[in-house]
């Protein structure tokens, strides 16, 4: 993959040393009908002039994933932190915590006591019974 990315900006390279040594005797006429206007360029600035729309066009579309990686990572926050609270609230915790605060710790249980909710005989399938 890095020898193709190499071999693409040579590539790059080329075409750019070839436009901006032999680019600017041809020049090309850009007409616009309807306010009437006459643009002459020289092909190395109609080169210039996509390479600055294909940085524009670069630059929106890296704001537009970044701004979705961000927006996602919201999401996946939220959905966790509203999963935290169902399960603090099934089991009746206390509330939770002022934000930046931390989460009061569980107190140990002695004796080895099972957890509350989970059922040891079962080996995690419920409704199964060994006697």
């Amino acid at each position: 993959m890095i020898v193709l990315a190499v071999l693409l900006l040579l590539v790059v390279a080329l075409v750019v040393l070839f436009v901006v040594v032999t680019g600017t005797t041809p020049t090309v006429s850009l007409e616009w009908a309807q306010i009437n206007t006459t643009i002459t360029l020289t092909a190395l600035a109609v080169f210039l002039l996509g390479a600055a729309c294909l940085l524009v066009a670069q630059l929106g579309l890296s704001m537009l994933l970044r701004g979705n990686r961000k927006s996602a990572e919201r999401r996946k926050e939220l959905k966790h932190l509203r999963r935290v609270e169902a399960e603090r609230a099934r089991h009746g915790d206390a509330p939770t915590a002022p934000s930046g605060a931390a989460a009061p710790a569980e107190p140990a249980r002695s004796g080895g006591a099972p957890a509350q909710g989970s059922r040891p005989d079962t080996g995690g399938r419920a409704g199964s019974s060994r006697s």
